[in-house]
């Protein structure tokens, strides 16, 4: 009996340590799993973006009055996949701003890897999985889960080419933040919103604010700074990334010529030019009123016009691994089509262009008409 009353003994004594051991790791994992400690983080695991302006190969102001900028550099592989995307290619996270007639402004972050976070890390891999867009994880789904070590604006002075001035943002919104809510700020979704009417840079990023229902919830948020140079932060509750409400108009705010995205290749199309290297989106916020993208494999022809307007831009043609970004202003849909087309030559409509379901436009003025007419059906009434 002694013997067996020792055996149960010593069983129910392993028992109790195992629940006892299955207790602490349980309380440890929670401790380490839901509170934002900051050793989650790991120096070796650092990652860096931002644009090495020393890299830019040319960098080209307009010859007519229109004062628009060229920008050629190499493509590197986060921004060849993304390209696949007219979306994603526009959230790039080394995207450049053009902020005034005089300079551009891009945004230097580096981060540290976040690790055993489980309620992010789940939260992360449901999003994917239900998304099905993995392009999109590179600008903030896999930096949901990390700690910024720096983030900084650098304004670029087009005329003298080099960097004129570093503001700290992260010293900044340690202050308005707090330590430990930093790690609630999406790292790489930082992006320029405009200037106010005083000539303040408004600047906007996305801040973590719980988990519902196994989603990530976040807020739209705007730094800004009031006449006294003070700096604080607006918010308002997340719904539409800005590219993708962009993505469903059909005209801009500013009332230009300007087609939408899609009717633009189709207009480039109907002139015998192939699309698959351009990329062009009307712009609603930055001082330029068009992005134009091209892959300097996707160059045109020497005779294009588009070398009257940049004459240097033409040594890259059917160069490699490289893209010539074009920030225009003052120009319309159809003046902009033309810079791939022989100088000299107009861009034609001939029995029309599709705008979509089957309408057809004939000229710039026929697309705006109907493009209105569409936009205002969605529910954009911004135009009157």
């Amino acid at each position: 009996m002694s013997k067996e009353h020792n055996i149960k003994k010593i069983i129910k004594n392993v028992i109790d340590y195992i629940l006892i051991a299955l207790a602490m790791g349980w309380l440890i994992r929670a401790v380490i799993y839901y509170y934002p400690y900051d050793f989650k983080c790991f120096e070796n695991s650092k990652k860096t973006s931002g644009i090495d302006w020393k890299k830019i190969e040319l960098m080209e102001q307009s010859t007519t009055p229109d004062n628009s900028v060229c920008i050629v550099s190499q493509m590197n592989q986060n921004e060849k996949d993304m390209w696949k995307d007219d979306c994603t290619l526009y959230c790039n996270k080394n995207q450049i701003y053009r902020i005034s007639s005089d300079e551009f402004i891009a945004f230097k972050i580096n981060i540290s890897d976040r690790k055993f976070d489980y309620s992010a890390d789940s939260c992360i891999k449901k999003y994917q999985l239900e998304k099905k867009n993995p392009g999109m994880e590179n600008y903030f789904l896999k930096s949901d889960n990390a700690r910024l070590n720096e983030c900084k604006v650098e304004y670029y002075d087009i005329h003298k080419k080099k960097v004129a001035k570093k503001q700290d943002l992260l010293k900044i919104l340690r202050n308005i933040f707090g330590e430990n809510k930093l790690l609630n700020i999406q790292p790489y979704s930082f992006r320029y919103l405009g200037t106010t009417d005083n000539g303040k840079v408004k600047l906007g990023f996305y801040y973590v604010c719980g988990v519902k229902k196994k989603y990530i919830q976040r807020e739209n948020c705007t730094l800004c700074q009031d006449n006294a140079n003070n700096y604080y932060v607006t918010s308002s509750v997340y719904k539409n990334e800005p590219e993708e409400a962009l993505a469903n108009k059909k005209l801009n705010y500013k009332g230009l010529k300007l087609m939408d995205k899609n009717t633009f290749k189709n207009l480039l199309k109907k002139n015998g030019i192939d699309t698959k290297n351009i990329y062009y989106s009307f712009n609603q916020v930055d001082y330029n009123e068009v992005n134009l993208w091209i892959k300097t494999e996707g160059l045109p022809k020497e005779n294009a016009r588009l070398y009257k307007v940049y004459p240097k831009l033409k040594k890259y043609i059917g160069q490699k691994d490289k893209w010539a970004r074009l920030f225009i202003k003052g120009k319309t849909s159809d003046e902009i089509a033309e810079y791939f087309l022989p100088e000299g030559k107009k861009i034609s409509y001939g029995d029309g262009v599709n705008l979509e379901n089957n309408i057809q436009v004939t000229s710039l003025d026929d697309y705006m008409k109907k493009a209105k007419e569409i936009d205002k059906k969605e529910g954009c009434n911004d135009y009157d």
